[in-house]
């Protein structure tokens, strides 16, 4: 450990964060037993977090949570429609919830409808459309661009008063709309 490093001690469980600068994207290290990083991307793992927790929550975690958080900017009380309930889905859906927005889950399987309930769900349904008139603030598709939309970004009767993210991979499409103009 290198003698400038005051945050983290020799032996301490922690994660480095899937950053453009971090190992696995800018550097190669991803798979390593030993890997040298700045310190300002290592976090510390609490005890109690199994390491395979970690990686996902600062892989998948950091996408869904960039999206709803840093890019939808998702206040406490907006109405957030999320578009897919698989890992990145649900990682978002639970930042939408902590952040204190009401969540509208749209899943077309029908089978993690009740898990969506659990996260503490306002509504869940199998297509976007069904939110109409439920004017949401902020819908993020997180399923992939043309999964639960037409394709080409068309959410036929919903009422976006903001904004709407169409994400697939590196893919980002932000949309947004005067109150009242994003509907067909």
């Amino acid at each position: 450990m290198g003698s400038d490093v005051t945050q983290f001690t020799v032996g301490q469980r922690v994660v480095i964060p899937a950053v453009i600068e971090g190992p696995g994207t800018s550097k190669n290290g991803e798979f390593t037993d030993e890997v040298v990083v700045l310190e300002r991307l290592v976090v510390a793992l609490p005890d109690g977090v199994p390491f395979d927790q970690a990686a996902a929550a600062t892989d998948a975690g950091l996408t869904s949570y960039h999206a709803v958080s840093a890019q939808g900017n998702v206040p406490a009380g907006s109405r957030v429609g999320i578009i897919g309930l698989g890992g990145l889905g649900s990682l978002g859906a639970q930042t939408v919830v902590a952040l204190g927005a009401s969540l509208f889950v749209a899943e077309k399987n029908e089978r993690v409808h009740d898990f969506a309930r659990s996260l503490g769900t306002e509504r869940v349904a199998g297509d976007i459309t069904d939110f109409a008139g439920e004017s949401l603030d902020v819908v993020i598709d997180l399923a992939g661009f043309g999964t639960t939309t037409d394709g080409q970004g068309q959410l036929f009767g919903v009422r976006l008063a903001n904004t709407l993210h169409l994400s697939c991979g590196a893919e980002l499409l932000w949309l947004r709309f005067p109150a009242g103009q994003g509907q067909r």
